[in-house]
């Protein structure tokens, strides 16, 4: 079910629509759309970590780098990131 998931191309979709959208938002605006990508990552995490399912490069170096999402510090850390670099698109 994970590389089904993982497979389909509108996960990056809503990846990039999502840091799109975090792009144009101040951060006390951001936090529904950061707790989609969070979720983006957990399941890109077990796929990765767990499963060993090759994933999308950007997606893959978002979750390599975003695993503590939990963290209020780590969601402004992600929300900086996509506002000063666009996590590299």
């Amino acid at each position: 079910m994970l590389q089904e998931f993982f497979d389909w191309d509108g996960v990056r979709d809503l990846f990039i629509e999502a840091c799109g959208r975090i792009f144009i938002c101040d951060f006390g605006e951001s936090a529904d759309v950061i707790n989609g990508l969070m979720f983006i990552q957990e399941l890109g995490a077990k796929a990765l970590w767990k499963y060993h399912i090759e994933l999308d490069e950007n997606i893959e170096n978002f979750v390599r780098s975003f695993d503590r999402l939990d963290l209020e510090s780590e969601r402004k850390r992600l929300h900086q990131e996509i506002r000063i670099n666009k996590l590299g698109f």
